[in-house]
């Protein structure tokens, strides 16, 4: 009886320690159970096109492996999680997708637009678990791999947008379709391309340089009126003799409908023409030599055109100097830019001298060359052996433009943009035709100028500056503002990209940035003047 007891009081004080763990959490996982929210283990996949887009893993592994930081690239994925989304000033959002939906390894997607490229309108566009593929760039950004912003939506959940109507050059409306717009109204309000063929020439406007004329799809009608048009990118008309009917041309302007009639308004240009005559056929002398448009609009129109002639421009790149022949390769256009610019291949120097090294021209300078120009498997250049008949307007190390051009480098000081207190930077091109255009992003402030002290740049949280090139960018230095014990760095959040920001007190480096163009922003957020990014002056450098 005792055993039986004994048996009873064992199995309901078994029966009670079981009971009593049951809500005491077991000290380990249990096999196969993630509780340490490890990365992303997923294979890398694609070739980040649109037709084979990366997969999230693809797209770390490709921006991990130096991938080209100015290339617009695909990547698909599911959203994990969204941090913001901004409907009332720029249209974008921030959010994060990874391979398998969760907020393991996920892919940060920076400021990004919605389906088809367009602004954000409402939150409820993108939730979680959407399937998507992101169009646009990748970096590294101080150890962060993301899309910069600019990206878009190519594809959420299969759908893509319908594609907007394109209006290049290559796909330029025809005279037609060009009507039809002006008659129902759908005509945009910025300029489009418009090819026909010249039906009418009917006048020339002394004043203006520009030619009143016709074109139609079959040259035979006078459809489309081109009111007081000008020459090959922009060029001036020397008569009404500079078109003649029956060439092709292809019309950059504004549709408008002017008292019940079609026209192409005024200030319109010329892209592409061709046949018997162009304008800018008459002869040239040194004093009074062709444009670099009008050079190249002869080229263009006629491609075996080759003849000796004088063309006048500003100095926009400095490509080689050649040791054995003493000469030097470089590109001049009309406004100093990389913009339309016409090579002089091999080069003497005045009146046919030779060059003792590429320092011997500067960008920036102003010249008047004499030789053959041609056309060489498409491209317009003077040919070797050309001689500069009027040597350039600035010397070595001072400026033709805004900025101190010296070798492969350029320095600019905030005082060297000439602007008024407290103006908006807008867009500035330099001296050797860097441009650079500043935008606010989603501040309400826009950078601006101040003449306070030796003059500096502001820059407020999230405004940013486009730099662009013709020439591939080393390295970057911008030397900030320091008042009254505060440094206006930014708190040290300047963001590049591409390139690797570093901060010694008062000096910004970008380095590793080894393209023509890149974006630096104000990576600070909220208010106050240690958030402020003030530039005293900026040096680039460009790479040999």
């Amino acid at each position: 009886m005792k055993k039986l007891i004994y048996s009873m009081l064992a199995m309901a004080l078994v029966a009670m320690t079981f009971t009593s763990c049951e809500d005491v959490p077991m000290p380990y996982g249990w096999p196969f159970e993630n509780t340490e929210n490890p990365t992303q283990t997923a294979e890398p996949k694609g070739d980040g096109t649109v037709e084979h887009p990366f997969n999230v893993a693809g797209a770390e592994n490709y921006i991990a492996s130096g991938g080209d930081a100015n290339a617009v690239v695909y990547v698909e994925g599911t959203i994990s999680e969204i941090k913001s989304i901004d409907t009332s000033n720029y249209g974008n959002a921030e959010y994060f997708i990874s391979d398998d939906g969760t907020t393991k390894g996920q892919f940060t997607v920076y400021r990004g637009y919605a389906l088809g490229n367009k602004k954000f309108t409402s939150k409820d566009e993108i939730k979680i678990g959407d399937k998507v593929v992101v169009c646009g760039k990748l970096v590294d950004f101080n150890g962060t791999k993301e899309f910069t912003s600019g990206n878009y939506i190519y594809s959420l959940n299969g759908q893509t947008a319908k594609p907007a109507e394109t209006n290049t050059p290559e796909t330029a409306y025809t005279v037609a379709e060009a009507i039809a717009k002006i008659k129902d109204g759908t005509a945009p309000s910025e300029g489009v391309y418009v090819k026909g063929i010249i039906s009418e020439v009917t006048s020339y406007n002394a004043t203006y340089k520009s030619i009143t004329y016709y074109i139609s799809d079959d040259g035979k009608a006078k459809d489309l009126q081109v009111y007081s048009g000008k020459g090959l990118n922009g060029a001036d008309f020397t008569g009404k003799e500079d078109l003649k009917v029956g060439q092709s041309v292809v019309i950059f302007g504004i549709l408008k409908d002017y008292n019940g009639k079609p026209e192409i308004d005024k200030e319109n240009k010329l892209i592409s023409i061709s046949g018997a005559s162009t304008p800018g056929s008459q002869e040239s002398t040194a004093e009074s030599p062709l444009t670099v448009a009008q050079a190249i609009s002869l080229v263009t129109a006629d491609p075996t055109y080759s003849k000796e002639v004088f063309v006048k421009g500003t100095i926009s790149e400095i490509k080689s100097y050649n040791g054995t022949y003493k000469s030097i390769t470089y590109y001049i256009s009309d406004d100093g830019t990389t913009t339309g610019q016409l090579q002089i291949y091999s080069g003497k120097g005045k009146d046919g001298a030779d060059f003792a090294s590429k320092d011997d021209l500067k960008v920036g300078e102003t010249v008047v060359v004499n030789g053959l120009l041609k056309s060489y498997n498409g491209t317009p250049e003077i040919d070797k052996n050309s001689k500069i008949v009027t040597p350039g307007s600035t010397t070595p190390g001072t400026t033709g433009g805004i900025g101190t051009v010296s070798g492969n480098t350029i320095t600019v000081k905030a005082a060297d943009f000439k602007l008024e207190n407290a103006k908006d930077m807008g867009t500035q091109t330099l001296a050797d035709g860097t441009k650079l255009t500043f935008d606010k992003g989603t501040n309400t402030n826009a950078p601006k100028f101040y003449t306070a002290g030796d003059g500096t740049i502001r820059m407020y949280p999230t405004n940013k500056v486009d730099i662009v090139s013709g020439k591939k960018i080393a390295s970057i230095t911008l030397n900030c503002d320091s008042y009254n014990g505060t440094d206006y760095t930014a708190e040290g959040l300047l963001k590049s990209a591409p390139g690797t920001v570093a901060l010694d007190k008062l000096v910004y480096t970008v380095s590793g940035i080894n393209a023509t163009s890149l974006t630096l922003t104000n990576g600070a957020e909220g208010t106050g003047g240690t958030k402020q990014l003030r530039i005293v002056s900026m040096t680039i450098t460009y790479a040999n």
